[in-house]
């Protein structure tokens, strides 16, 4: 999960171990590819989560000032 370890620590521990060492560099590039995508798309979901929250409460605010604003006028006319 951590490509520094993994290039430096996993590879040729897999080597020294027997694996072959074309597999073996081939499974830490994969790897480290699915897990640093996981990483990129685990961010961007929650980016998009957090804009989507911050759009609603600024609706809400909205809404609340127009209504303040709106009850505020009935009231005067009165």
């Amino acid at each position: 999960m951590i490509p520094f370890i993994e290039g430096y620590f996993a590879v040729p521990v897999g080597i020294a171990i027997g694996f072959p060492a074309v597999m073996t560099i081939a499974a830490a590039i994969v790897g480290n590819w699915i897990s640093v995508m996981v990483v990129i798309l685990a961010s961007d979901r929650v980016k998009q989560w957090l804009q989507r929250r911050k759009t609603s409460e600024r609706k809400q605010e909205k809404q609340n000032k127009r209504l303040e604003r709106g009850q505020k006028l009935f009231h005067k006319e009165n």
